[in-house]
């Protein structure tokens, strides 16, 4: 007899738990090629437009900053040369994770 109202509060004070307000730290991005400015070095920035009538964001990126082009890890360097040869910059798309709070950069992922 003890155990139903024991498991009505204990289902109750999950619920309570399912419908709190997470914590937001972190946010993604998925931009044209055309809205995203590679940073010039791993300690510089990058600019980037979240959509096309949006104002321009600048987060930092910081040496821990990964960089991945079709699902592989690459540096910064042989990105930024592989970004340099894509003539159609409106078909390629980046993905980008930002640091709410510190806005920095903590993934630039390219997909060609």
């Amino acid at each position: 007899m003890i155990r139903t109202p024991l498991f009505a509060a204990l289902v109750l004070g999950l619920s309570v738990v399912a419908f709190a307000d997470p914590n937001v730290v972190s946010r993604g991005y998925e931009l044209k090629l055309a809205d995203f400015q590679l940073p010039a070095t791993e300690s510089s920035g990058v600019t980037f437009k979240a959509c096309t009538d949006c104002e321009f964001i600048s987060a930092r990126v910081e040496p821990a900053t990964r960089y991945t082009l079709n699902g592989r890890s690459i540096e910064l360097a042989d990105l930024r040369t592989e970004l340099r040869e894509v003539r159609d910059r409106e078909s390629v798309f980046v993905a980008v994770l930002r640091h709410l709070e510190s806005n920095t950069i903590v993934l630039v992922s390219v997909t060609r």
